[in-house]
């Protein structure tokens, strides 16, 4: 008898998407699955026809609450062995998938998650592009993985494009930020990964995925949950856990000031917290910072004067 798998559908005023997504789930060639849509509190009057259907389970937050909380809450009303947390713009093109990836846990007593690769989706020009591959194929070293954890090795496309064990997911869910690298980390945690060679479906880039202001609440929150990663991982690595947290923090910082552009005054904040919970690394993480940053105010001020002339 098949597992049962309960695949979470994240949405927000996207029901254009959302239909593609859950269409994509319908037909893949797996019977024991539930598909559970939470919609974030939409305005989208067109999101009361799911409600109406017998193969979603619909959940409404009372308040737009964010990703995070919407996974936590489709979790909490899920009932399979296994769990997908998918994002309501991305969608599944290889019918196997679900199959494919339940052969990855049946062979391995030790696995708390299996992926696939997935192709690139460009909404504005409507082309697939190849994204690029996972590192391995089958069972993968977990310390290995983790060791080398978005900065040897890519982490896989989102989540939609991986199966969760539903065990492991119980042992994570409290953590206060539910984005994909901290589910991919704490999953690591607890077992090791499998991936499959497979492309499984498309990530879609669309310009309101492209670049998120973050505001530096939300970027502190993600490196103390990094911290407490690291605070876990102790006892079970035997590599240089100091440098590797000044690996995935600078990760964060990188992306915060490159992207976002923040004020001085948030650009600040996470320096000062960088330097206090770091134990070694301190010198490179201020250089790193100030080139990052630097490089935050010249393409700020490129930006203006590209604009003034333009009016």
């Amino acid at each position: 008898m098949e597992n049962k798998i309960s695949v979470v559908i994240t949405s927000y005023n996207r029901y254009e998407y959302l239909t593609q997504a859950i269409h994509s789930v319908v037909m893949q060639d797996y019977s024991n699955k539930e598909i559970i849509v939470v919609d974030d509190c939409s305005d989208d009057l067109n999101y009361d026809e799911f409600k109406m259907r017998d193969d979603i389970i619909y959940i409404r937050n009372e308040a737009n609450s964010g990703a995070s909380m919407s996974r936590k809450n489709g979790y909490r009303v899920a009932t399979g062995e296994y769990i997908i947390f998918m994002d309501d713009d991305d969608y599944y093109t290889n019918p196997d998938f679900l199959k494919k990836t339940m052969n990855g846990f049946l062979n391995n007593t030790d696995i708390s998650f299996v992926s696939g690769n997935v192709n690139v989706y460009d909404q504005q020009s409507e082309q697939v592009l190849p994204a690029n591959k996972l590192p391995f194929y089958g069972n993968v070293d977990r310390e290995e993985y983790l060791k080398g954890f978005q900065t040897k090795y890519i982490k896989p496309y989102s989540t939609f494009s991986t199966v969760f064990s539903m065990k492991v997911i119980d042992k994570i869910i409290e953590m206060p930020m539910f984005n994909d690298s901290s589910i991919y980390l704490g999953a690591l945690l607890y077992g090791k990964p499998y991936f499959i060679e497979d492309i499984i479906g498309n990530y879609r880039v669309h310009k309101s995925n492209m670049t998120k202001a973050l505001n530096v609440e939300f970027i502190l929150q993600n490196l103390k949950q990094k911290k407490d990663i690291k605070d876990a991982m102790l006892s079970q690595v035997s590599f240089d856990l100091e440098k590797w947290f000044y690996q995935q923090v600078k990760l964060t910082v990188d992306y915060y000031l490159r992207e976002t552009r923040p004020q001085l005054k948030s650009a600040v904040a996470v320096l000062k917290w960088g330097l206090q919970n770091m134990k070694k690394n301190r010198l490179h993480f201020f250089l790193d910072w100030l080139y990052d940053l630097v490089y935050s105010y010249r393409a700020t001020r490129k930006c203006r004067e590209e604009n003034k002339y333009e009016a």
